[in-house]
């Protein structure tokens, strides 16, 4: 678990927000803009997929091909969660209570609330905005370290009172992460300035031309002439095979 250098410990929490931009305004949620959880994760997962074209015409006698590249998926996160109720977790130091106090039995309320708002933050469809809230996961110094919309909501209901209320309930979120349509514009597109290119050079073809091509700026011809060990760029060869490094 995260917590500060004073030693406090720092909750996981969670943020609405209505348009799929980290920068933009978060929304309150039954009057609060921030569901915070109880009892922090043991552990969370992010999950990282590449889709490829599907090869429907394979040439008879040819079992297979090298797949070819489509795009990249969004990034996924799951995570379980602990909400609960029974007093266990819950700090005499904020309670009032000393220790044998908070042991004893008391009427406690169930996790139906918590478990309410959470799917209101999260998961409920939102009139205004005709989709369900995209949400920003919040770790300590982490503050904003996954933003997202909810794929999947389970709830595992684990203790109950007497009377059948549940009093603790095992949460697990799955989530895929969300980006601007600049942003996946950005990340899909194979002249991106920020992924390593490779391309033959050309009869008639320039640095300065092709530098351009990359990166809309023919002022990084001298850094593309560099990282390919070029003593010139007047007089390069056709057919040589050109690298062309991310922007910095």
């Amino acid at each position: 678990m995260l917590s500060t250098s004073a030693g406090h410990l720092e909750k996981m929490k969670l943020k609405a927000y209505k348009k799929p931009d980290v920068n933009s305004t978060a929304v309150s949620v039954k009057g609060s803009d921030t569901f915070t959880f109880k009892v922090n994760p043991e552990s969370f997962k992010r999950s990282y997929g590449i889709a490829y074209k599907d090869e429907t015409h394979i040439p008879q006698g040819i079992t297979s091909q090298p797949k070819q590249f489509s795009h990249t998926k969004p990034e996924g996160f799951s995570v379980e969660i602990l909400l609960d109720e029974s007093g266990i977790f819950a700090d005499p130091a904020q309670t009032g209570q000393t220790e044998l106090d908070s042991l004893a039995p008391v009427k406690r309320p169930d996790v139906s609330e918590q478990v309410a708002n959470l799917l209101a933050f999260c998961y409920e469809y939102q009139g205004d905005s005709h989709r369900p809230n995209y949400i920003l996961l919040c770790w300590g110094s982490s503050a904003g370290f996954f933003f997202g919309v909810v794929k999947s909501v389970e709830i595992d209901y684990k203790l109950f009172l007497p009377d059948g209320r549940p009093i603790r309930a095992v949460v697990r979120l799955q989530l895929d992460s969300a980006e601007s349509p600049a942003e996946m514009m950005r990340r899909m597109s194979p002249n991106s300035p920020d992924m390593t290119h490779e391309k033959s050079f050309k009869a008639g073809n320039s640095l300065s031309n092709m530098a351009t091509a990359v990166y809309q700026d023919d002022s990084y011809y001298i850094d593309v002439a560099k990282a390919n060990n070029l003593l010139g760029f007047r007089n390069v060869k056709p057919g040589t095979t050109l690298k062309f490094p991310p922007l910095k």
